[in-house]
């Protein structure tokens, strides 16, 4: 069902035209959190287990923040074009940690509503979280249904 509703706008503000599920559903807050430079840590990841070798060589524990929606975990890697990019190596939901096989290179536009990466990681709505899942989901058919299941657990939708 996708009938349409007219929202009824305060004086003032535009009136818009929202479905059901526009009014059902509830929006979560989704972040990242950095796991350290990819390729010393990427091979060494496990479930449960948030802390990276920092490049001083200590151990450091992940600084994850509060939120009620995914967490994906992110790690940095040299660009080929001499800058820094940033990959979704892991995906967070309650007590279901996905480490994933192929990471996934994050698009501002795409997976973080926009956001870039700085000393705060970004939050980001339900759009980009779906969308970073299902890209995660499409290059890691081994996890696959875990993604799926932190994807249903969430109330998000993938778009596969």
């Amino acid at each position: 069902m996708n009938r349409r509703l007219n929202v009824i706008a305060a004086p003032g503000q535009l009136r818009r035209w929202a479905t059901f599920r526009d009014l059902w559903r509830s929006s979560h807050e989704h972040s990242v959190v950095y796991l350290g430079y990819f390729p010393r840590a990427f091979a060494a990841q496990r479930p449960g287990v948030l802390e990276h070798m920092a490049k001083d060589g200590t151990l450091r524990v992940a600084d994850v923040p509060e939120l009620d929606g995914v967490l994906f975990g992110c790690m940095e890697d040299l660009d080929p074009n001499g800058g820094k990019r940033f990959l979704a190596v892991r995906a967070l939901y309650n007590d279901t940690d996905v480490p994933v096989g192929n990471a996934v290179a994050f698009d501002r536009e795409r997976h973080t509503d926009g956001k870039g990466f700085g000393p705060r990681p970004p939050t980001f709505g339900d759009t980009s979280a779906e969308n970073l899942l299902s890209d995660m989901v499409e290059i890691n058919h081994a996890v696959a249904q875990q993604l799926r299941e932190i994807a249903t657990q969430a109330g998000l939708t993938l778009s596969l």
